[in-house]
């Protein structure tokens, strides 16, 4: 997949519970994702973040906590 052919999203809509009151689950946006990105990387404005969207990368994921971490690391 290009950069160009990325659905475009704020990421917002997945991690904003006002959101998620106002608007109900975002359904569409996550079965969006899951056809079209289902590995998606969010440039957030406070923080940046990876959405896994589909059941059998979150398992994989998930199995593997030594290479997959929610810790800030240095970048080099």
């Amino acid at each position: 997949m290009t950069i160009e052919s990325r659905p475009t999203l704020a990421g917002a809509e997945l991690i904003d519970p006002d959101l998620y009151a106002r608007d109900g689950y975002p359904q569409e946006t996550w079965s969006r994702l899951r056809r079209e990105a289902p590995v998606y990387y969010f440039e957030g404005p406070e923080y940046p973040f990876w959405a896994l969207t589909r059941h059998k990368d979150i398992v994989e994921v998930s199995r593997q906590p030594e290479l997959f971490s929610n810790f800030p690391r240095f970048q080099i």
